[in-house]
């Protein structure tokens, strides 16, 4: 660490790396390198953040004898699995921006390394960003429900739809692990079960050589359902979570930031609303990861989001990309 601050090496710095660049001093922090082999974005990373050295690449900071602590990968999701490994092997603390690796090969072989060599024993953080884990809207809906989860009753169907207009970025995945991702992540945070069986009625490539527009179903063992629809064509931008069970009736618009519910017990037919202030989804990550690397050597805090459960996500994402190419 410099100055009792960590270390922090960043990885990519394209319209997400930009931002998270932004967050290391707010969190806490100290960015003293950006890896960025653009040359106008390595221009624009000297400017904006001069007391961090710019490098092209892993190794040219390696080479250089560069010291940091921790690393955010932030560059394309093709470079993640490559850019983990090294990492991992110099025993630094990572946080990669989902999905942590791009094939059902690297998955298998990220697994056996992690079997293979105990990070815990190294005393490694290892986060992944999955951001939608921190809405206030989650903490809300428990606190609707007396302090329990309200997806927890068999039977409790959920809808997510993320949808948003074309950009002309993150098109070298398809659109399952550029944005459903972030939904699958969520039903495994919220239900805390796998699912066992996995449909996908729907899925067109519409602006990319890659599924643009993905619908698909799960079922799981506790009787409990659940529909993604995710589509980055849309007109306007959507990211709305239905919750229905036998407590009641949720809309979540977790982008306008409102919660609309009804509850059965009471029977008065109101429809209830709750608005919420937006909350820095990086700045809280960040924090989280730093303090986590703070903490670990306790034994006193692990990361919110593991690597373990990055993959169980990403796991679940190649399995719906599997239906996508059967129709």
């Amino acid at each position: 660490m410099k100055n009792s601050k960590i270390a922090v090496a960043l990885i990519g710095f394209g319209h997400l790396g930009r931002f998270h660049a932004q967050k290391v001093a707010q969190a806490g922090a100290e960015l003293v390198c950006i890896i960025e082999p653009n040359q106008n974005r390595k221009e624009i990373a000297s400017v904006e953040f001069p007391q961090a050295k710019i490098f092209n690449s892993l190794e040219e900071v390696e080479a250089e004898g560069e010291g940091f602590d921790a690393a955010i990968i932030a560059a394309p999701t093709s470079q993640h699995f490559s850019l983990i490994k090294e990492l991992f092997k110099n025993d630094k603390h990572i946080f990669c921006e989902k999905p942590i690796c791009s094939s059902q090969e690297e998955i298998a072989e990220l697994e056996e390394i992690l079997a293979t060599t105990n990070a815990n024993k190294k005393n490694l953080v290892l986060q992944v960003g999955h951001s939608e884990r921190f809405h206030q809207a989650f903490e809300i809906l428990r606190e609707i429900s007396g302090g329990q989860a309200i997806t927890l009753s068999a039977g409790s169907s959920i809808v997510i739809n993320r949808l948003a207009p074309y950009k002309p970025r993150a098109l070298d995945v398809d659109v399952v692990q550029d944005l459903m991702i972030h939904d699958i992540d969520l039903l495994l945070y919220l239900f805390k079960e796998m699912p066992t069986k996995i449909t996908v009625p729907t899925a067109h490539k519409f602006v990319s050589n890659y599924f643009d527009y993905v619908v698909a179903d799960f079922e799981f063992a506790s009787g409990r359902h659940a529909r993604l629809r995710a589509h980055r064509d849309y007109p306007k931008t959507l990211r709305e979570l239905e919750i229905i069970n036998s407590s009641g009736s949720y809309l979540v618009d977790l982008f306008q930031n409102e919660i609309h519910y009804t509850e059965r017990e009471k029977r008065e037919g109101e429809v209830k609303k709750i608005s919420y202030q937006k909350r820095d989804h990086l700045l809280l990550q960040q924090k989280h990861f730093y303090n986590s690397i703070i903490n670990h050597a306790n034994h006193t805090s692990k990361s919110i989001v593991p690597f373990e459960e990055g993959i169980a996500a990403l796991k679940i994402a190649h399995m719906v990309l599997s239906s996508c190419r059967c129709l």
